[in-house]
């Protein structure tokens, strides 16, 4: 789901950049709410196979136009991709989803156990996503169930380089701002959708786009942590790309960018010694 919604962002992105930097939007431009609508229309999310799970997840009365939209895609025989986030609330029905997702031909299914904190940082609906995280335990559960995300989590257990990150204090490791960026319908400029930070985003109003990318970007990428708590845990920590901790989702859940989260760090070390053993 980030990633597509990365891509809505960045297909947007151009569009308002046009805006703020020309003054108008070009007619390739104007062909970007085309592909928004159908990237939109080819996500339907299933939170539940009942009317009272999906209602107790979702906390909204749209079960059944969930169903009907589905059933209208699927007779339009528009491909489109099927994706659940699992969470407390629907985890005991998630081989019904799992299985209602997987025998419709024109969909394609994914599903997600790891919540991430809202980016508005709203105080009591974070407490509620807290509250809703799966134990380590049900992850791995739900992981050795799908036979093809299993393998592939064995094999990256198998290229893990045990000596570590070269350079420990460097936050950034992930992709981010190396070929894409995103660009909101404010005109705020990030190097993913999930990147907040104040000290990490660019007001393009205030700017040009040619400063976001070719100076603001780089800055970003190249900050570096000077606390041995970071370099001592995350910058030196060998299965960083099993676990969910990134500057960005960090800063979601502690304010700052360099600080270790404990759920997260228990959940990578725990999944990758269960797979570990399974490759063994």
């Amino acid at each position: 789901t980030e990633q597509l919604l990365d891509r809505m962002c960045m297909t947007l992105g151009g569009r308002a950049a046009e805006q703020i930097v020309f003054g108008k939007i070009s007619t390739g431009a104007q062909n970007d709410l085309d592909q928004i609508t159908q990237m939109a229309y080819g996500m339907v999310a299933v939170y539940g196979m009942s009317e009272t799970i999906h209602r107790k997840t979702t906390r909204k009365n749209t079960f059944a136009a969930t169903m009907k939209g589905i059933e209208r895609l699927v007779a339009a025989d528009v491909p489109f991709t099927l994706k659940t986030t699992v969470m407390k609330s629907n985890y005991q029905d998630f081989e019904r989803i799992s299985e209602f997702c997987k025998k419709n031909k024109s969909s394609s299914f994914r599903f997600d156990p790891f919540l991430i904190l809202r980016l508005d940082r709203n105080i009591k609906k974070n407490k509620q996503i807290i509250e809703q995280r799966l134990s380590v335990q049900e992850i791995i559960a739900l992981e050795e169930h799908d036979k093809r995300r299993s393998a592939a989590i064995e094999r990256q257990c198998m290229v893990i380089d045990e000596s570590g990150p070269v350079n420990p204090d460097r936050l950034f490791r992930c992709q981010v701002g190396l070929n894409s960026a995103c660009v909101d319908c404010y005109g705020i400029f990030k190097l993913c959708s999930t990147l907040v930070n104040k000290e990490c985003i660019y007001d393009l109003r205030n700017g040009s786009l040619a400063e976001a990318w070719n100076v603001f970007t780089p800055k970003i990428r190249s900050k570096k942590s000077s606390t041995p708590r970071f370099k001592n845990n995350c910058g030196k920590c060998e299965i960083i790309d099993l676990c969910m901790w990134c500057p960005a989702h960090s800063d979601l859940e502690t304010g700052k960018l360099d600080e270790p989260v404990h759920y997260f760090c228990e959940t990578a070390w725990k999944r990758y010694s269960y797979f570990q053993n399974d490759v063994s």
